[in-house]
């Protein structure tokens, strides 16, 4: 639902938007586990039920949270933000064959790795954690 927070008189024009946002109500059932609270709306509020710029919010939002469903991180920056662990490589490597992770590129970019390094990494010739303590160090690019 798009909210609307605003302050000064509207019949003298002074009006100013000091808020906005989309908001998602989530109602809980007698079980504590989340509903769907739209048969508890007397209106439903859906893209096509917004003026333009409501529109252009919603269009925005949407991209938003599609862009956060697929990390476009690659492997070795999650490392670097403690959002993955060195070991969770192979997971990462499932994903991505799976299209679930930094798709459209190589799996050696996806993993933050150049050639020579996924070369390597992949023959088992260069663990992961040793690759990325030495990239950190300056010793590996």
């Amino acid at each position: 639902m798009y909210a609307e927070v605003s302050v000064g008189d509207a019949r003298a024009g002074t009006r100013q938007t000091v808020f906005d946002a989309y908001v998602t109500f989530v109602c809980l059932g007698s079980n504590n586990k989340p509903m769907p609270i739209g048969d508890l709306l007397v209106t439903p509020i859906t893209r096509d039920t917004q003026d333009e710029a409501g529109k252009g919010y919603w269009d925005e939002v949407e991209m938003q949270r599609a862009a956060r469903k697929r990390p476009q991180r690659n492997f070795r920056e999650l490392c670097m933000m403690c959002e993955a662990m060195p070991h969770e490589i192979d997971k990462y490597v499932q994903l991505w064959h799976n299209n679930r992770f930094v798709s459209g590129k190589p799996l050696h970019e996806a993993l933050g790795m150049s050639q020579t390094a996924y070369g390597l990494w992949a023959k088992g010739e260069l663990d992961y954690a040793e690759y990325l303590k030495q990239y950190l160090q300056g010793t590996w690019r």
